[in-house]
C-alpha cells in the first residue's frame, strides 16, 4: 500500500523542471553562432600605410557588402574590406582582405576552405615567422617560391571569431628582396594586434 503511493506520488511530479532545462540548452546552443563582440567596419581592421617598408605605395581599397556584390566577391560573407599595396621597380603586389563572416562557425568552415584552396602545394615556414600570431583561433603561414614568375610570395591566414584575415606580399622578385622575413613578420604582428584591439 505504501509502495503503491509512493509509486503514485512519484508519477504526479511536475515535469516544469525538465521542460526549463530543454529550452535553456536549446537557448545556450542558438547562442553558440552568434558574433561574440559588436561588429566592427572590417575596413577598420586593415593595416595603415605606415606599416609598410619603404617604396610600398597605396594602389587599391575599397569594401564589399553582401547583397551589394557577387557572392564570389564576398565568399558569403556579411562584408569584406580589401586593400593593396603595390611596388613599381620590379612590380609586385601585396594584399589584405579582412571578412566578416555571420557568425564564428561560418568564418571557421570558410577558414578551412581558403586554407584548401590558397595552402596546397609546397609551403615553407621562414623561422621569423614561426609565431605569427597570439591572437587567432586559428592560422596559418607559409611562404613559397614561383620559380615561373621568378619571385616569392608569403601568405598569412587567420581566423578571429566571425572575422578571417587573407594577407599576401611578394617579398622576392627578380632576386631583389623587397620585404625581409622579419618586416613580415612586423607586418603580421600588427595585424593580430588590430585584431586582438578589436574587443
Amino acid at each position: 500500500m505504501r509502495a503503491g503511493a509512493l509509486r503514485k506520488k512519484a508519477a504526479s511530479r511536475p515535469v516544469v523542471p525538465g521542460i526549463l532545462l530543454a529550452i535553456v540548452a536549446l537557448s545556450l546552443l542558438g547562442c553558440q553562432g552568434e558574433p561574440s563582440t559588436p561588429a566592427i567596419d572590417a575596413a577598420e581592421l586593415l593595416l595603415g600605410a605606415a606599416a609598410y617598408p619603404p617604396g610600398w605605395e597605396l594602389c587599391e581599397s575599397g569594401k564589399y557588402l553582401a547583397g551589394e556584390a557577387s557572392p564570389n566577391l564576398t565568399e558569403g560573407a556579411e562584408e569584406v574590406a580589401f586593400q593593396a599595396f603595390c611596388f613599381t621597380m620590379p612590380e609586385a603586389r601585396s594584399g589584405q582582405r579582412v571578412y566578416r563572416f555571420r557568425d564564428k562557425r561560418k568564418a571557421a568552415g570558410e577558414y578551412r576552405e581558403f586554407e584548401r584552396v590558397f595552402f596546397s602545394g609546397d609551403w615553407q615556414i621562414p623561422d621569423d615567422l614561426l609565431r605569427a600570431s597570439e591572437a587567432a583561433n586559428q592560422w596559418r603561414v607559409g611562404c613559397s617560391d614561383q620559380r615561373y614568375q621568378d619571385e616569392t610570395i608569403c601568405f598569412f591566414l587567420g581566423q578571429y571569431e566571425e572575422y578571417l584575415v587573407f594577407f599576401s606580399a611578394t617579398i622576392v622578385r627578380q632576386g631583389q628582396e623587397l620585404v625581409t622575413t622579419t618586416e613580415l613578420a612586423s607586418l603580421l604582428r600588427e595585424i593580430d594586434q588590430k585584431m586582438a584591439g578589436r574587443r
